[in-house]
Order: structure tokens, then sequence, then C-alpha cells
């Protein structure tokens, strides 16, 4: 790291920049060695401290049912987004209403769809977020081989990667197969 390096980090994050007190030894130019601490931990702690505030016109509920209300409302909000970019559900761009409506009625069964899901995931200890689910389950892949017998026939090969151990817990958790699909032999 370089003296120009720390300082453009220190000018990125003034705000907590202006707490750490940094030692910095040089050798040819370079530099050898770096060592910080706080300089004002108390002050580090009520700037950065603070609580969290929810705002309701709702008297009828608790703290604690106002709070798992605000929950629901960011996994309902995260699903959304979810259904929105990986599907492409979007954009919308129909004229004819019972078109739109179909749209919607989709993205609505989709969503009860993905709910379903995480929900039976996490009455099973998966609390995993839909978006790191996704992401891992897609390394298990469907593999097409193609080959050339004796015969000169083209033979296809398709079948299904071995599971890892995360796709194992999520399939145990939904009572689904391993490889759900079998392999499939076919001639062209």
């Amino acid at each position: 790291m370089s003296l120009g390096r720390l300082g453009r980090l220190r000018e990125r994050d003034p705000t907590v920049a202006r707490f750490y007190d940094i030692q910095v030894q040089q050798f040819q130019g370079q530099v050898h060695r770096l060592t910080w601490e706080i300089a004002e931990p108390d002050k580090l702690r009520a700037t950065f401290s603070g609580s969290y505030y929810l705002r309701s016109n709702r008297q009828d509920l608790s703290d604690e049912e106002l709070w798992a209300l605000y929950i629901m409302l960011t996994q309902v909000e995260e699903a959304f987004r979810a259904l929105k970019s990986e599907p492409d559900l979007r954009p919308v761009s129909h004229r004819l209403d019972r078109r739109l409506e179909g749209h919607l009625c989709i993205t609505v069964l989709a969503y009860h769809l993905l709910a379903g899901i995480q929900r039976r995931l996490r009455d099973r200890g998966n609390s995993h977020r839909w978006q790191t689910i996704r992401s891992r389950l897609a390394t298990q892949l469907r593999v097409t081989v193609s080959l050339t017998n004796k015969q000169n026939e083209r033979l296809y090969l398709r079948q299904t990667t071995d599971p890892e151990p995360f796709h194992l817990e999520v399939y145990r958790a939904l009572g689904l197969a391993p490889k759900p699909l079998k392999t499939k032999r076919l001639k062209a």
C-alpha cells in the first residue's frame, strides 16, 4: 500500500477516518508497516450507535407485532425484487388490460410459490436469503454430451450433475429428489 492510497481512503471515508490514529513506517519509499488504533473509542461508539425507530399509526399492535410486520414487509419487497429481475417479469409493456391482468396474476402466483418455498426452508432451519439459495442452486447443471458411435450415429446423453451438500440440504427440506431429472439417451 502506498501513502497515496491511504490518503485516498481517508478522503473517501472522512467520517470514520477521523476516529483512527494511523502510524505508517516506510522502507525505501514503500510502506513497510501500518498500525492503527481507535483514537477516541467513546466518541466512535456515540457517533455510530443508535436506535431503530418504526413509525406507525397502528395503535393496536405491540412492539413485537409491529417489528414482525416490518420484517414481513422487507421480505415481500425482497421477493418482488427477485421476481422482477430473475425471471424477466419486467418491463411490463402490455397494451391490453387482459394481458396486464395475466401478467399480474403470474407475478402474484410466483410470489406465493416463492413465499411457500422460503417458509418451508425456514421451518427446517434454512434461513438463507432467496438470492443466496438461487445462486447456489444454479451450480447444479443439466449437461448434454454428444457422441458418434461406430455406426456413425449421433448419440446424446443428458444428465444432471451430482448435487453438492448445500443442494442436498435444500432438496431434503423441500422433499425433492437430489437429481430431479433422470438421465436421457437420445439418438439423432
